[in-house]
């Protein structure tokens, strides 16, 4: 990758977590409209967009959060307030902002299909505050309107060169001495860079007008010109502009720490024709320049400070891939350091100090697993924040008025498990929402309920699990009506009993709806087949409980890594396996009389009130055809959506953390098995797939599928 591609990847980087924080800040910032902190923190954000966009050519975006950013500009200010409909205009503003990137990433040459009406609606908009700036104006200035002299602080760099102005043109100069008297200021910009300054012109351009440019070669041309060589040394630009030294130095965020690069402003005298100098004026001037070296010692000493803040609480940008490579390193560390705990050699060793060392890297291996897994886990804060705005898109919709809570959202969770939450959160809460909540204020109050409808986002650690849940105080799910429906659909039968939680797993269903009518955002199991799929391959589960007139809570429970769990070491037919903790209820010596047989198919076990079918793990894997004895046998209850069910094997080994390995494309057909671990003596335990051995149990068995 050379360097342009890395600057690239910098900026896409930069780009998305500016974006992401944008949503995220707008949504509070409609809960506190006043608050101008906010309102700048989200003006810095699209200016950095902006400015980084021009650079690297993603002409669409940098067009669309230009003019955005002139709207923000205009609500900076102390007295001018964020009406409704504006509001709703800088969420459109955002969608499509989001949308344009995405398209300019994928190089696709087209815009967003609202493009060009938000632009319109957006200019439309800074007319309308451009003609209420002018009133107010008038209003405060009936009569003659006074020019306030504002006197300019001017900075110099150890870099700058006198002897480049002395060169220029008599002209030249007077063009800049126009440009000072018209208010605007002359930035001196050096740029000692091996190969990009072309991206930093083009990006200065779109903040002023270039005046002069004075370039140093490397004195290395002597051999003949090489096309692919370097031989620029030192690139010195004069830039008239409008803009702060701030937006200036802003251009250069991207800039590598080995590029240099010395801004200066510079003042009126320098562009004049030498004088006389009378001594009072002369003392003037001294006056002046101690004066603007105070103001300087103090910019200086304020930017120590806050470099010494950033300091004290600094961070490094990590690419994912690394720490990937790292956490697997860990793994096969703590497979190692297994093997050696488990190795009867070394552990009938008699030596004192071999032993003392062999637990003090036991110990070691266990604190960089931690630390390596905490470095992967991150609050799940971001990603409930950007529900605020599916709850307030949703709420418009159904005209609802929803209180929307939020609870635990410091709770940590594999950041790779982050990333695929967002999705099924979304299609929950508007199910929530939109199925959940009454449709009336006036139904909610006949029924004992305050007006305004209640959803709360919660997340908490359990154990060894990670736990969300959407609750909402609505009207709870009509189980009758879920079964009707099923039973139309062909997933459910007449004439068998289903239990309330398997009537509730029909939602997941593709395609299921309680709704007459299908919209973007109506009816129980609108899209929740999709959850359902993506919970299942982060090797979780989805619990319904509902209460009919009171409202339901949706539970996902979820690992709380997808690269280490916990897994019960079970062995039959002289094999090894792992069946993950998160799915287990319980483990038991069964007793021959609770046990029945139904058409010599599969036997059924009475467990605490419920007839569960037996699973003979050898025959679903074909291990062999042998039917153990059941009494010397060990069962393990799994529990399934679709019901639970017994697992038979020949011995429960234990409890263990387990590294999860990859199985190659070979054994996707396998669906039983999951995955693959390294065992501490060096051996390979495969991982059950509880939902692959429940289908087995479906598509096998008679009776049984739903």
């Amino acid at each position: 990758m050379d360097k342009r591609d890395q600057v690239l990847q910098i900026f896409l980087i930069e780009s998305t977590e500016i974006i992401e924080n944008l949503e995220i800040q707008i949504i509070n910032l409609e809960e506190d409209k006043e608050n101008k902190d906010l309102i700048n923190d989200i003006f810095r954000g699209v200016h950095t967009l902006k400015g980084n966009s021009n650079s690297f050519g993603f002409t669409k975006l940098g067009g669309i959060v230009h003019y955005f950013e002139d709207l923000l500009d205009y609500y900076r200010e102390p007295n001018n307030s964020i009406e409704e409909e504006v509001f709703q205009l800088i969420f459109d503003t955002y969608d499509i902002i989001k949308e344009t990137f995405e398209i300019e990433k994928m190089k696709e040459d087209r815009f967003p299909s609202k493009y060009a009406e938000i632009l319109k609606a957006i200019k439309d908009s800074l007319d309308k505050t451009k003609e209420e700036k002018k009133n107010k104006e008038k209003e405060n200035n009936p009569g003659i309107v006074t020019e306030e002299v504002v006197h300019k602080q001017y900075v110099f760099h150890d870099k700058f060169d006198k002897t480049e102005i002395d060169k220029m043109s008599k002209e030249g100069k007077e063009e800049i001495l126009k440009d000072i008297k018209n208010d605007k200021k002359i930035f001196n910009i050096i740029m000692e860079f091996e190969d990009r300054d072309y991206y930093f012109i083009t990006l200065l351009k779109e903040l002023g007008e270039i005046k002069q440019t004075f370039i140093t070669l490397k004195k290395e041309i002597d051999e003949g010109f090489n096309p692919d060589k370097e031989y620029v040394k030192k690139i010195s630009i004069y830039l008239s502009s409008e803009e702060d030294l701030e937006e200036i130095e802003e251009v250069f965020d991207l800039k590598d720490d080995e590029e240099i690069v010395n801004i200066s402003i510079l003042c009126e005298d320098l562009f004049l024709e030498q004088e006389i100098v009378k001594p009072e004026q002369k003392e003037k001037e001294d006056s002046k320049i101690e004066t603007q070296t105070n103001k300087i010692e103090t910019q200086t000493n304020k930017i120590e400070t806050q470099t010494k803040k950033v300091e004290k609480g600094s961070s490094i940008r990590v690419d994912s891939n690394k720490i990937d490579e790292l956490f697997d390193s860990i793994g096969e560390l703590v497979i190692a350091q297994s093997y050696i705990d488990q190795n009867e050699e070394i552990r009938n060793l008699k030596n004192l100090e071999i032993n003392k060392y062999l637990n003090m890297l036991n110990k070691t291996t266990r604190i960089i697993q931690s630390k390596v897994m905490n470095i992967r886990m991150l609050p799940i804060r971001d990603t409930f924040f950007k529900m605020k705005r599916v709850v307030r898109d949703v709420s418009k919709k159904t005209e609802k008025e929803i209180n929307f809570q939020l609870s635990g959202e410091d709770t940590e969770i594999d950041k790779t498990m982050i990333d695929n939450l967002s999705e099924p959160l979304i299609h929950m809460i508007r199910n929530s929402i939109d199925h959940g909540i009454e449709d009336s204020s006036e139904e909610r109050v006949k029924n004992g309920k305050p007006e305004m409808g209640t959803v709360l986002l919660k997340a908490l650690h359990r154990g060894s699990s990670f736990i969300i849940e959407i609750h909402d105080d609505g009207k709870g799910i009509d189980t009758e009506s879920i079964l009707t429906k099923a039973i139309d659909k062909g997933i459910a039968s007449k004439e068998e009993i289903y239990k309330e939680e398997e009537i509730l797993q029909f939602l997941f269903a593709p395609g299921f709806s309680t709704a007459a009518e299908i919209t973007s955002i109506s009816g129980r199991g609108v899209g929740l087949d999709v959850v359902k799929k993506t919970i299942t391959d982060m090797k979780g589960k989805i619990q319904i409980e509902t209460k009919k007139g009171k409202g339901s809570v949706f539970r996902i429970v979820l690992p709380l890594t997808l690269a280490i769990i916990d897994g019960m070491v079970v062995k039959s037919s002289e094999e090894i396996f792992i069946i993950p903790t998160l799915s287990v209820v319980e483990s038991f010596r069964p007793k021959k009389e609770d046990i029945q047989t139904i058409k010599n198919k599969v036997d059924f076990i009475n467990f605490r009130g419920n007839i569960l079918p037996i699973l003979q793990l050898n025959k679903i894997l074909d291990l062999d055809e042998e039917d153990y004895n059941i009494e010397n046998s060990t069962f393990i209850c799994i529990d399934h959506d679709k019901g639970m069910y017994v697992l038979q094997v020949d011995e429960l080994l234990g409890r263990q953390q387990i590294v999860i390995k990859a199985l190659s494309k070979k054994f996707e057909q396998v669906k039983e098995i999951s995955g693959a671990t390294i065992m501490g003596n060096g051996e390979i335990a495969l991982i059950l797939n509880i939902e692959g051995i429940r289908d087995w149990l479906d598509n096998n068995v008679e009776g049984i599928k739903r």
